[in-house]
């Protein structure tokens, strides 16, 4: 448990009986060990803190960092050493501040995506399907063993088996981009395809993130699948 005790009452401002100093009072080589809302602590909750602002016989609480608009300083003693005081911030603020966090997730989920292009790579012919799995909303079709050279991949039979949608698929090289198939038409099949970047030779366990787009090529929804890539 750690106490703060401020005998200082001096500074230009007053907050709930607590003098400070403003912004423009301080300097910027001031040493800040702790921000308050100044909400005042009885002894019992007091003994509940590790970390608590003695003033004039009454007790605040004290946090290392908070959130909150910034009223001023308070003096703690002679080594230039300083608590922040802030205020909160209004509820209706933070409320309004909540939903536009919530739209804007909305909207980057449900935008559209018109401007991602259709592949117009492969044919619609048969693949012979080596992985196949079977979501509830979406098939997903890849080959989980995929040959190629440095800049060109084979045999990846991938297919879009969904009669309502486009399919997506995104390879992933850790967090690297390393392929994207762009929109694949419901029953077309990607046999052959170049990747964004070459790759030195070796094998590869590459994530594959499979978007769905609805026939107005908005997001319906992804799955993460995994397959290797055999880079000769």
């Amino acid at each position: 448990m750690k106490e703060i005790t401020i005998t200082s009452r001096i500074g230009s401002k007053r907050y709930k009986g607590v003098c400070y100093y403003s912004k423009k009072d301080v300097d910027k080589t001031i040493t800040i060990v702790g921000e308050t809302f100044l909400d005042e602590l009885s002894k019992r909750d007091k003994e509940k803190n590790n970390l608590y602002i003695s003033y004039t016989g009454k007790y605040y609480e004290l946090e290392n960092k908070i959130c909150g608009r910034t009223l001023g300083y308070l003096r703690v003693n002679e080594n230039n050493e300083y608590i922040v005081i802030k205020k909160k911030y209004p509820i209706a603020l933070l409320l309004l501040l909540l939903v536009f966090l919530l739209v804007g997730s909305v909207y980057a989920i449900t935008k559209d995506y018109k401007t991602i292009p259709i592949n117009n790579t492969g044919n619609s012919n048969i693949a012979n399907i080596v992985t196949t799995s079977e979501m509830k909303e979406m098939r997903i079709v890849i080959s989980s063993y995929i040959e190629c050279n440095q800049e060109k991949m084979k045999n990846m039979n991938m297919r879009n088996l969904n009669d309502d949608r486009y399919m997506r698929y995104v390879f992933y090289n850790n967090d690297n981009v390393i392929y994207d198939s762009y929109l694949i038409e419901s029953g077309r099949t990607i046999q052959e395809d170049n990747l964004k970047e070459k790759l030195e030779k070796g094998e590869y366990t590459v994530k594959c993130k499979v978007e769905s787009y609805d026939l107005d090529k908005k997001i319906m929804g992804y799955h993460f699948v995994e397959t290797v890539l055999s880079v000769k």
